[in-house]
């Protein structure tokens, strides 16, 4: 008789606890969820949004400051000297003609920044 009032008691608790991270699902998970969904003010949301564009403006502006310094041209080069300067890099690293494979990559990563 004991071993079965232990196993319904271990039921017991077993029920119990599972009923309580559900309660505190319901308690603070479900109504999280319903204000950063619906009540998040949208000058938050807008604020979020800056921030992300600015830091993908600097992101871009860097890169193209580095693409000028890759290829190893002013940052004031028109789209002909930018050409030129790319053609020349490109038949001197490639790796067909036994140059570094990866400044290649650099120089080609560089010239599509350039010229998109």
């Amino acid at each position: 008789m004991e071993g079965v009032t232990v196993i319904i008691f271990k039921a017991i608790l077993y029920i119990l606890d599972k009923l309580f991270f559900a309660l505190v699902f319901i308690i603070y998970g479900i109504p999280y969820f319903f204000y950063i969904t619906f009540f998040q003010s949208e000058k938050v949301r807008a604020e979020k949004a800056e921030k992300n564009k600015a830091k993908k403006d600097k992101k871009q502006k860097t890169n193209i400051e580095n693409a000028f310094t890759i290829l190893g041209i002013p940052q004031n080069s028109d789209l002909k000297t930018i050409k030129s300067t790319y053609r020349t890099l490109a038949q001197k690293y490639h790796p067909d003609h036994h140059g570094d494979a990866k400044l290649f990559i650099k120089i080609q990563k560089a010239y599509e920044e350039l010229t998109q």
